[in-house]
């Protein structure tokens, strides 16, 4: 269920009027235990399948004047099926980008399995009190980049998604 700003102000009138005027705090305490919360999703379901690559992938929308309660990254990528010695050279990274386009942050955010090509879905969860989400400004963006090292290194990845919860 996608919760929008217009679902927020009404429930929280309703609380206010209807249901024995709650108090502002209150609603606020209830939405979050229920994190009732306004979603922005944005995805990238584009597969790139490149070697020695470092491609800024997706990047949410701009964050609003509202606060960041929760981020989920989800993800589907491999590695190119084969290798010799130990390791993985393809990976991942999420970070933020300014309204200027400069890297406030970037840190990995998975490696892939090494020498295995089947497809890889992975989820992850940021709370409000991870770097991810302190870190983030009116304006910023979050992304997520595709790496490879190496020519002969090769990173697929058939899907990212980033759901951006605000209260």
């Amino acid at each position: 269920m996608s919760i929008t700003r217009d679902d927020q102000i009404r429930v929280r009138k309703l609380l206010q009027t209807k249901v024995g005027f709650l108090p502002l705090e209150l609603i606020e305490t209830i939405f979050d235990i229920a994190e009732y919360w306004v979603l922005e999703f944005t995805s990238n379901e584009k597969e790139v399948s490149e070697c020695n690559i470092n491609l800024l992938y997706l990047c949410s929308q701009p964050i609003g004047h509202f606060e960041v309660m929760k981020v989920i990254v989800e993800t589907c990528s491999h590695d190119q099926g084969w290798a010799s010695g130990v390791g993985s050279y393809t990976w991942s990274e999420i970070g933020i980008m300014t309204r200027n386009d400069d890297e406030k942050l970037r840190i990995p955010l998975y490696y892939n399995n090494r020498a295995d090509a089947s497809d890889q879905e992975r989820t992850f969860e940021f709370q409000k009190h991870d770097q991810l989400i302190k870190g983030l400004d009116h304006g910023d963006r979050i992304a997520i980049w595709v790496r490879a090292m190496y020519p002969g290194w090769c990173h697929t990845i058939s899907y990212a998604r980033i759901k951006v919860y605000c209260r």
